[in-house]
């Protein structure tokens, strides 16, 4: 070091100092401002005792500009990371799309798991998850609305929709039909199947109105029971049991009934509850019955008819392995169909309002008791009137009168 600055002073002449090195550098334009704005600084002490600088010099413009980068990259960064949570929180919504047009798409076509793949990019094994949670979540959501039993308004509807086809106090007609069961265990092949159908299947009972709303569902019998064995075990006058179903009351051919009723075919027993058809009808009287009455019964099978066009899986083979799933899947079907049906009713061609908002309240005929519950023997009382089978002739044969005198007019005309 001695060396050096020996050097420094043989070769400029003078020591090497700090005041020689600002008398080089003080001309220079990078220093000129320091040196020039130093009348310019001012420092300000506080009250505690700290100072601050001008906020106008040249050092504190330079200060501020290098607090100010990582302000305006940081700014940019959230920025980046708000759009990227947008990106996933729209891919995430995309996912969720595409799960449930897998669901759809396969209880609409009725198509395979692993079909969906090249649509919609998801796996066989998620496509089968998305579907056994897209049943169950319309099912817990809907079916308070769409499965329910028809209330007094929904009853004073079906009784109106019944006198202006010739059948008053008829709350719809009752069915059955069979789900194939691919999938069947093999130890219950034998439960399942029956002669006619030498497949395993599960029968599924309806009852349907005009406008193919479905009012009662009953699912998970064996195929190979008949629509009796169903009826035996279904809850379809549970209602009239415990209670709770509308006392409908009710007069033909001056006879006074207390019950309403469903249509039915020929394999359902002499109920006080049903009315079947005449089968080898004698006499116009009866033949006019019969076709009215056959009519109007098919309102059933036209809705299984659009039940299975509108659901394919419900028409082709069920895959599935769990009863559990069976039921949710065709009950998302039913809620979805009675979704349809509420949307187009006005569509439909004919002179009935099919709305059930414009029903008439002040004329209601019905009144639903929700009464403690009944013993045994009221509900052995109960039991026995709706098997009634006096009843049952009386009714069918006031009918047969007073179809003949609402419509046997018609016919002469014709």
């Amino acid at each position: 070091m001695a060396a050096a600055h020996a050097f420094f002073a043989q070769d400029q002449g003078t020591t090497f100092n700090l005041e020689y090195t600002w008398r080089l550098l003080k001309d220079e334009p990078k220093w000129m401002g320091e040196s020039i704005g130093s009348s310019l600084k001012i420092t300000k002490t506080s009250g505690s005792g700290a100072s601050s600088e001008n906020p106008n010099t040249p050092s504190a413009k330079r200060k501020g500009k290098a607090n100010e980068i990582p302000t305006a990259k940081q700014d940019e960064g959230n920025k980046r990371t708000t759009a990227m949570e947008r990106l996933a929180q729209c891919k995430e919504d995309e996912i969720e799309v595409k799960k449930c047009t897998s669901a759809i798409r396969m209880l609409a076509h009725g198509s395979p798991a692993d079909s969906v793949d090249e649509y919609v990019r998801i796996g066989e094994s998620t496509s089968i998850e998305c579907l056994q949670r897209f049943v169950q979540g319309v099912n817990a959501v809907f079916e308070a609305e769409y499965l329910r039993k028809p209330n007094n308004i929904d009853v004073e509807h079906l009784l109106q929709m019944g006198e202006s086809r010739g059948f008053p106090s008829m709350l719809g007609s009752i069915d059955c039909m069979h789900w194939e069961w691919k999938n069947c265990p093999v130890a219950w092949k034998g439960q399942y199947c029956r002669g006619d159908h030498g497949k395993p299947t599960i029968m599924l009972e309806a009852v349907a109105s005009q406008d193919l709303w479905i009012w009662h569902d009953f699912f998970g019998i064996a195929g190979s029971n008949n629509d009796v064995n169903v009826l035996n075990q279904s809850n379809v006058f549970n209602d009239i049991l415990e209670g709770h179903a509308p006392n409908v009351q009710y007069t033909i051919n001056e006879t006074s009934y207390n019950m309403g009723y469903y249509l039915a075919d020929g394999i359902y027993p002499e109920w006080a509850t049903f009315v079947k058809t005449i089968s080898m009808p004698q006499g116009e009287k009866k033949k006019l019955f019969a076709q009215h009455q056959e009519s109007a019964r098919k309102d059933v099978e036209r809705t299984f008819g659009v039940l299975q066009s509108r659901f394919a899986i419900i028409h082709g083979p069920a895959r599935a392995w769990h009863m559990e799933t069976l039921k949710y899947t065709i009950y998302v079907c039913i809620i979805l169909h009675n979704m349809i049906v509420e949307d187009e009713r006005h569509t439909y061609g004919d002179n009935f309002d099919y709305s059930y908002d414009n029903v008439d309240n002040n004329n209601s005929t019905t009144e639903i008791f929700s009464g403690p519950h009944p013993n045994l023997a009221t509900r052995l009382q109960r039991r026995a009137s709706i098997r009634e089978k006096q009843v049952h002739h009386q009714l069918q044969g006031d009918l047969v009168e007073y179809v003949r005198e609402r419509f046997g007019h018609e016919d002469d005309e014709i």
